[in-house]
């Protein structure tokens, strides 16, 4: 079975109730109080060289979304949601990884990134490297409430 974590400092509701709905063996991670915590955690998982998948503490995963990303080809892949107003993303908010056998080294992650910075940070890793996002849908729901009223009309499902 594949790892899940959530990492949260205040998690919202409605997500955590579906990540524990769908995927009860999530583990829960409070990174509160330190900036750099969500990237340990990252960075730990990244070592352990095990695929994992990431919920984030404010999006909506629906029953099939950890099966779909787990019995994915993929090495790195994500699903669509909105970040802000416009253009949807794939960020970190329901990522799997498949670290094994591809190359992110010690010395790509040399520096400390602070939590609003890790999305973009793993995102230009991986990239330089060659690797490709590969996109899942339809998107989720995500609870930011600057997004939440505009998602339903603008998700091409």
């Amino acid at each position: 079975m594949i790892r899940v974590v959530m990492p949260f400092a205040v998690p919202h509701g409605e997500a955590l109730k579906a990540l524990l709905m769908w995927c009860p063996q999530a583990e829960l991670v409070n990174v509160t109080g330190d900036d750099y915590a969500y990237w340990d955690l990252f960075l730990r998982l990244w070592r352990e060289g095990k695929p994992f998948i990431i919920v984030e503490h404010d999006i909506v995963i629906r029953p099939d979304t950890v099966s779909d990303l787990a019995n994915c080809g993929a090495s790195w892949c994500a699903y669509t949601y909105h970040e802000e107003i416009g253009e949807p993303v794939t960020g970190m908010g329901c990522t799997k990884f498949e670290p094994r056998g591809r190359a992110l080294h010690t010395e790509d992650l040399f520096h400390d990134t602070i939590w609003q910075n890790v999305d973009t940070t793993v995102a230009g890793l991986l990239t330089e490297l060659g690797w490709k996002v590969h996109e899942h849908g339809p998107w989720l729901r995500h609870l930011n409430p600057r997004v939440a009223a505009m998602q339903e009309s603008r998700n091409p499902e």
